[in-house]
């Protein structure tokens, strides 16, 4: 289960963050490098979308694949001729089962799904009369997942009555069956009592088919009688399965073991133990007491009178540290009492599952539309592809037709002309700083083609070695207008962040840009 859980936690955050490094990089280069060259803008939008896209194909797409995949496997089985013994029909079942293991589901799913493969590769083996180790082992299967199919429980049944030596599974299997069939089968039960008998194995397991083959009548009751009773009156039980043993024991007891029966299950009754939970029990009781020598009433009467008991059970605490807390959740459990956070938890669970069954649903359309275009024709293929090639392009050109027309129409940044006089001071804005000159001239070369003028890159050295690359622009008279070029740049979203310099120079006349 811990291995499932891994492989389909894997498997999904693999796809995503595959998409996301292949596809999603993919698609951020063609908007910056061919939809929008010339074009500085915010992609963070673009790269939050694509983060949220790879997530849902990495989860909600894979798993509504891989159910895809499986029901169209289940659809093609379902037209199986059962009639037909071929190999290969196995082997499809057997592949499909290792299927419901793989990466695409959760344990829980995989278990679920499944079982409605198992439930059909039974009936399969079962109408081709397969009764080979693999066959008997699905058939196993099938009888777990519902013990009321009695076509599997015949089968099995008859091959463990066959075996003169059964281990601890199988004889627990065919306790399992007899629970199922509510004990009903009579000759099943006497077959588990001897086997009981013969190995002296006695447990709360065994108990209730010595009470059925001994109730049914059973050859074996009287030697029931004396393997078990012995155990109980020693114990001095008087459970719901003791005093129904006792009562049935009674005519195959010895003379000497009745009186100390009729005493327990006297008692049984004077304590009241069955009078609500199992009332006919509570009534056969009684007529065990009235059967009584009057003295015997009398003593276990005064034994037994009801003051005792409510004194006896007044002094019982019955809930330990921990029984509170186990108590209200089953409470909450069994829809006793709903919290609110149960409720809105609730709530928001369903919200959610009918969610995921629309995009499942949504999904599985675009699933069966690409499973029909597989069976279209080489040719008509071709063309639907050219077809849709050729309206790509087409609107690639139009929309950098669009771009470069609107990027031609935009003003031009233009940069004032400023004189200087003896040592006074110039400032520039200086809007990044890198180390590659590769880096540099990208970045000039984009703030040209947005019409922007006078940038320079200034190169200076680093104290850790190689240079600096300053990308700056303009020289300004005033930090004031400086500061207004900037902020017009950077409210047109051509430039992301600056700061602005102050430099000083000899007396000139300086246009900038030169």
């Amino acid at each position: 289960m811990v291995y499932q859980s891994f492989k389909y936690y894997l498997a999904r955050f693999g796809v995503a963050f595959f998409l996301l490094f292949t596809l999603g990089y993919a698609i951020l280069f063609f908007f910056h490098e061919i939809a929008l060259p010339g074009v500085v803008f915010d992609d963070t939008v673009i790269k939050v979308a694509l983060g949220l896209m790879s997530l849902f194909f990495g989860f909600v797409v894979y798993g509504v694949f891989g159910d895809f995949q499986f029901y169209k496997a289940v659809e093609e089985i379902k037209r199986i001729d059962y009639q037909e013994p071929g190999k290969n029909i196995i082997e499809i079942f057997d592949r499909l089962i290792r299927f419901t293991e793989s990466s695409y589901f959760l344990p829980a799913k995989g278990n679920r799904l499944r079982r409605q493969v198992i439930q059909e590769y039974a009936n399969y083996l079962l109408n081709n009369g397969r009764e080979d180790e693999r066959a008997l082992n699905i058939y196993l299967k099938a009888f777990l997942q519902d013990t009321r199919q009695t076509k599997f429980r015949s089968v099995l049944a008859s091959l463990l009555t066959q075996k003169e030596s059964l281990n601890a599974n199988e004889l627990d299997l065919l306790l399992v069956m007899l629970k199922a069939d509510n004990y009903q089968d009579l000759a099943l039960v006497d077959h588990l009592a001897g086997i009981f008998l013969h190995k002296n194995e006695y447990s709360n397991k065994t108990e209730p088919v010595f009470l059925e083959a001994l109730a049914a009548g059973s050859p074996l009751s009287k030697n029931i009688v004396v393997f078990l009773l012995p155990i109980l009156v020693a114990k001095k039980r008087k459970d719901c399965f003791a005093a129904k043993f006792f009562l049935k024991a009674l005519s195959h007891a010895a003379p000497e073991q009745k009186e100390t029966i009729e005493s327990l299950v006297s008692e049984c009754y004077l304590d009241q133990r069955f009078q609500f939970s199992d009332p006919i029990l509570h009534d056969d009781c009684q007529a065990v007491f009235n059967n009584l020598a009057e003295n015997s009433k009398v003593r276990l009467t005064e034994q037994f009178s009801h003051q005792q008991l409510q004194e006896r059970w007044q002094k019982v605490k019955l809930f330990r540290r921990g029984d509170k807390r186990s108590l209200s959740r089953e409470k909450m459990r069994s829809g006793i009492s709903r919290p609110l956070t149960r409720i809105l938890g609730q709530s928001i669970a369903d919200f959610w599952n009918s969610l995921l069954e629309g995009s499942r649903k949504i999904v599985f359309k675009i699933f069966e539309g690409l499973d029909k275009v597989g069976a279209i024709s080489t040719p008509m293929k071709l063309i639907a592809f050219l077809s849709l090639g050729g309206l790509l392009v087409w609107g690639l050109f139009s929309l950098d037709g669009g771009f470069s027309q609107r990027s031609e129409e935009k003003p031009q940044q233009s940069i004032p002309e400023v004189r200087t006089g003896p040592g006074s001071q110039i400032h520039t804005i200086q809007i990044a700083a890198v180390t590659k000159k590769r880096q540099a001239d990208s970045i000039v070369s984009k703030l040209k083609k947005n019409k922007v003028e006078a940038v320079y890159v200034l190169k200076t050295q680093r104290i850790s070695g190689g240079y600096w690359y300053k990308i700056r622009l303009g020289k300004f008279f005033t930090k004031s207008e400086a500061e207004q070029l900037a902020r017009r740049l950077m409210e047109n979203k051509i430039i992301k962040n600056y700061f602005i310099i102050a430099l000083n120079v000899p007396a000139s006349k300086t246009k900038t840009g030169k």
